[in-house]
């Protein structure tokens, strides 16, 4: 199957999975910028985006393309939450796919991490708002005790281990 990596990425971490996942199937791998000019050629297209306030960008603009009406997607996500976190990863699943498009549509998520030298005025200052927020909370979960230190500083948490259920996936269709 034709296949091409498309993806969205701020920080480098969406951009790293793609590449990763490009390499392990041995298919090309382009930021979403580029597939905009033509996707007709591909098959099967794997689109990967960051979250943003749990949305992950940029998925309606390929959702929304004429050229996908036609091909098998697959989505990944990528975030600063936990890969662990199954309740908080169905959550993004299920804001940004229709029922319908969850029966079609294989979902995956990567978890990346913050990358603050990295991140407009804008996100910065978002997630240092809502880390403050949080830090200042009396009877914290343990999800938003976690969630509190994640804002204080950069970090990356990405493994190519969290690629291999997606790539396992394309190569078995």
């Amino acid at each position: 199957m034709n296949t091409i990596v498309v993806y969205n990425s701020k920080t480098g971490f969406t951009r790293q999975y793609g590449e990763w996942i490009a390499e392990e199937l041995g298919c090309k791998a382009i930021p979403e910028k580029e597939a905009k000019k033509d996707l007709s050629a591909y098959e099967c297209i794997i689109y990967g985006g960051w979250l943003m306030a749990g949305k992950i960008t940029g998925l309606d603009a390929m959702k929304a393309n004429p050229d996908m009406s036609h091909k098998k997607l697959i989505v990944y996500a990528t975030g600063a939450t936990d890969h662990r976190a199954t309740e908080v990863i169905e959550k993004v699943k299920v804001d940004n796919l229709t029922p319908e498009e969850q029966e079609k549509i294989p979902f995956f998520y990567m978890e990346s991490g913050i990358n603050f030298k990295k991140m407009g005025f804008f996100s910065k200052s978002m997630l240092k708002m809502m880390g403050k927020s949080l830090n200042k909370k009396q009877d914290k979960t343990p999800m938003e005790e976690a969630m509190a230190k994640m804002f204080e500083k950069s970090s990356d948490h990405t493994s190519k281990d969290y690629i291999q259920p997606l790539v396992d996936y394309v190569k078995d269709l």
